[in-house]
């Protein structure tokens, strides 16, 4: 029972115009923020999918430093939220999950393998080699990397050659291998490096 019908009140009744408001905001939701502090959510009349809601706007605008100014607006709900990855990169659809698999004996483009060295830290001079082999990409192989330098910048595309892990078993033995061999070797470095953060370096340390 809401507070006006216990205290014998009538709630007062929306004008056209906040009804349709409230109509809006229960059609795309309220932000998360406006939510918390229990106030109307109302969205951009232009885009009210994707802009800013104007108490969110508002806020940008304040110079007060009360007030964070950068959350961002977004209409959420905080149950959905998933803190960790909970299957595979995406890349792919040839297998499920986070176990990779070998490439089928079919897909193979042709038997020549590349033995690449792959570098993990600039604290270690060798490479891991690892094994590859080029493929034939299906309609489910993502070959393409997207990413910004800046938010205002287009992104940036890159194309990966068709080359997957010649044998999977055989390449994480390598790496057991080189972690094994390599891992005290690379702390060492990684504490004597003094361009490294001192709280970095202390924490290495005690490691």
């Amino acid at each position: 029972m809401s507070r006006s019908l216990r205290l014998g009140l009538l709630p007062i009744p929306l004008l056209p115009k906040d009804r349709e408001e409230t109509s809006k905001t229960r059609k795309w939701k309220a932000c998360i923020r406006c939510r918390m502090q229990k106030i109307r959510c109302v969205a951009d009349p232009g885009q009210p999918e994707t802009e800013s809601c104007q108490g969110c706007r508002k806020v940008l605008v304040l110079e007060t430093k009360k007030v964070i100014h950068r959350i961002p607006c977004l209409r959420w709900n905080l149950s959905d939220v998933v803190p960790f990855r909970v299957g595979c990169l995406g890349f792919t659809q040839r297998w499920a999950g986070v176990c990779v698999e070998d490439i089928p004996s079919n897909d193979w483009a042709d038997e020549r393998v590349v033995t690449i060295g792959l570098g993990v830290t600039k604290l270690l001079c060798e490479p891991i080699p690892v094994r590859v082999r080029r493929f034939k990409p299906n309609s489910t192989d993502i070959q393409h990397r997207y990413w910004k330098y800046e938010e205002a910048q287009p992104s940036l595309v890159i194309t990966l050659p068709a080359y997957a892990l010649a044998d999977v078993n055989a390449t994480s033995e390598e790496y057991r291998r080189y972690v094994k061999r390599n891992a005290e070797e690379a702390v060492r470095r990684f504490i004597s490096d003094t361009t490294v953060d001192d709280i970095v370096r202390r924490t290495f340390s005690i490691a």
